[in-house]
């Protein structure tokens, strides 16, 4: 048998259509095709990628098969969950040697799981973050039709009484779907009651295709599932989406990051600029709390470092990436930030730093910069 992409692409269509294809990977017979967008930091060659893709399932359970294309594989992964043993695989394409699309058709759970595991052993890879305009505008270059919010701040308040707080929104989970999700979205916008918690997990449009309509989804972490006929309609979407992020992370790393630049006379000079941000604190919000959290290895945030209080509501941060290794500096109080990055940064640092931030902290962010308005927001710089 011939592995490659006229297979693939056989492969996943007929799973759309409800069979079972080509069996090369495992397949979950009700579930949605789906495809993630992955990043490998600094993988700028076909063999760089494998590089990457080799270091990530080294493994028992996991195998990784060669196609006859050089920039496509066939992972699977054996898993162990609450429902007992589960697999799960991909069709990667690394024909962009730096941002990877993994197509799959397993349900949601073990995927997740499996996608985790193969970013986890190696960090250099990363999924694609979303800040919620940029999910905002992914939706309008098609047709709206829903949406599903996700905020949750209350990790940040267990050290306080949340009866006694005013704060009116702790934890936000709204989901719409139609053509009248857009009004309903204008509506919650538009509340002083629940902008700040405004926090988009996940954006739905459909397009129309000669076989009728199909309707996807895309989640905050790069996840993009189909419901309809058509193949070619979610591969474009997964391509759009892959071209359209990798111009994002590019764009954010051109404007900041600090680099060092020596003149003809001897001079250094620092250039480029930090990231600046604000956001009112919320009432009650445990400031010191949310610091710890940021710079404590942890998922989703992946930076660890030390923290020097100045004050009660003045924070510098010494930390690293742990997804590139390289440092990042940050200046915190309850109502601005601002993160220093050191030259080979990663613009998907900032990304997953925003996108986090938006969805346990405030979703209604503002940045001071018109650069990082226009990456990163919509409309005007604060």
């Amino acid at each position: 048998m011939v592995i490659d992409r006229e297979l693939m692409a056989r492969d996943l269509s007929e799973h759309l259509a409800g069979r079972a294809g080509s069996g090369l990977l495992p397949r979950s017979e009700k579930s949605p095709l789906k495809t993630n967008v992955v990043e490998a930091h600094d993988a700028g060659s076909l063999d760089q990628a494998r590089e990457r893709l080799e270091a990530a399932v080294d493994e028992d359970g996991t195998s990784l098969q060669p196609t006859t294309d050089p920039s496509l594989f066939l992972l699977t992964t054996e898993l162990s969950t609450d429902q007992g043993p589960e697999q799960a695989g991909f069709w990667i394409d690394t024909a962009n040697p730096r941002f990877w699309l993994l197509h799959s058709k397993t349900k949601a759970a073990p995927t997740r799981q499996a996608l985790r595991r193969l970013v986890a052993h190696n960090p250099r890879l990363d999924v694609a973050w979303l800040p919620r305009d940029q999910m905002r505008r992914v939706q309008h270059s098609s047709n709206p039709f829903g949406f599903r919010l996700g905020f949750d701040e209350r990790l940040f308040y267990e050290r306080r009484d949340v009866t006694q707080l005013e704060e009116a929104t702790h934890k936000l989970s709204v989901e719409h779907a139609g053509v009248g999700a857009e009004a309903m979205y204008g509506l919650l916008e538009n509340s002083d009651v629940t902008r700040r918690a405004l926090a988009v997990a996940e954006v739905a449009f459909w397009e129309s295709t000669e076989r009728g309509g199909q309707i996807l989804r895309l989640t905050r972490d790069g996840r993009l599932q189909s419901q309809g006929p058509s193949l070619d309609s979610h591969l474009g979407a997964a391509h759009r989406l892959l071209g359209g992020y990798g111009r994002f992370i590019r764009g954010l790393e051109r404007a900041f990051g600090l680099r060092l630049s020596e003149a003809d006379n001897g001079d250094v000079t620092i250039e480029g600029r930090p990231l600046g941000l604000e956001a009112a604190k919320p009432e009650g919000f445990d400031f010191e709390q949310l610091v710890g959290r940021l710079v404590s290895g942890v998922e989703p945030f992946r930076l660890l470092g030390s923290v020097d209080w100045q004050d009660e509501d003045l924070a510098w941060v010494e930390a690293v990436d742990l997804h590139t290794g390289s440092s990042v500096r940050m200046d915190l109080t309850p109502d601005w930030i601002r993160m220093y990055l050191g030259e080979g940064h990663c613009g998907n640092t900032l990304a997953r730093f925003v996108t986090n931030l938006q969805r346990s902290y405030n979703a209604d962010l503002r940045f001071l910069e018109p650069a990082a308005q226009e990456l990163l927001g919509a409309g005007e710089a604060a």
